[in-house]
């Protein structure tokens, strides 16, 4: 049983179990327990409360990525680096977003990062990737809304990728910036019949928040768009009632 660790108080954790636990990751693997790993855990939740403390720690869990020979153990430690990293953190991680094992885990690693450079890692990335982990890339830009990677998600609408094409279309949605809205009122015209449930999701979405910043005529123009018979009518519905909240809007 791991010694018990002390978490008031970063400076408290015993570092005798911590260091057991980063001994405890050169061997863990699928289906080992996790319980050798919680005075790690516990001193990563302590961390929060002293710079320097959660500074080394940062540094002691990057060079255990560097170092780790298992997915699972290479998994746990994007995640702890997910609560406790910062700028140092982003291009060790980024080098693995092309892993098709740990891309997942190291681009929510760089979601939750809040330095600008992390939003810039995964915008670098989007046209170095394919398949699968590009599409990951591109949610994830959707989830930190990261407004300037909007002309390159619009030119993904264009993309052979029908995948990829819908993944950019949903990320667009959730930025719902001016830019973003016109692109997809652009897009739906077009929008492969396939993609036409989910394009109508991401616009409803965008056309929705663009109301609510009042950006009137981005707004409209999407919900004109929706507006379509070629949609079912429970999407015109929608759209009609988002209009009818544009502010400014003469249709009131």
């Amino acid at each position: 049983m791991p010694a018990r660790v002390a978490t008031n108080n970063p400076t408290e954790v015993q570092t005798a179990a911590v260091d057991a636990a980063f001994a405890a990751l050169r061997t863990y693997d699928w289906g080992g327990s996790r319980a050798a790993l919680l005075p790690l855990d516990q001193a990563v939740a302590a961390a929060h409360a002293s710079r320097a403390a959660r500074a080394e720690l940062e540094q002691r869990l990057l060079s255990a990525l560097r170092n780790a020979t298992s997915v699972p153990a290479r998994e746990y430690l994007c995640s702890q680096l997910a609560v406790i990293g910062g700028k140092r953190s982003v291009a060790p991680l980024a080098e693995w977003l092309a892993d098709p094992q740990l891309a997942t885990a190291a681009r929510h690693a760089l979601e939750a990062i809040a330095d600008p450079s992390a939003v810039k890692a995964l915008r670098r990335a989007l046209f170095q990737l394919r398949g699968r982990e590009k599409i990951g890339v591109i949610t994830s830009l959707g989830v930190k809304r990261d407004a300037d990677s909007v002309p390159a998600l619009a030119r993904l609408l264009e993309d052979a990728d029908l995948e990829t094409v819908g993944a950019a279309a949903w990320a667009l949605g959730e930025i719902a910036t001016p830019a973003a809205g016109r692109a997809l009122a652009d897009w739906l015209a077009v929008a492969p019949s396939a993609l036409r449930a989910g394009g109508a999701a991401a616009a409803l979405a965008c056309a929705e928040r663009l109301a609510a910043a009042r950006h009137r005529a981005e707004a409209v123009a999407l919900c004109r768009a929706l507006s379509d018979p070629a949609f079912p009518q429970h999407v015109r519905a929608a759209a009609a009632r988002i209009l009818q909240a544009v502010p400014g809007n003469p249709r009131r």
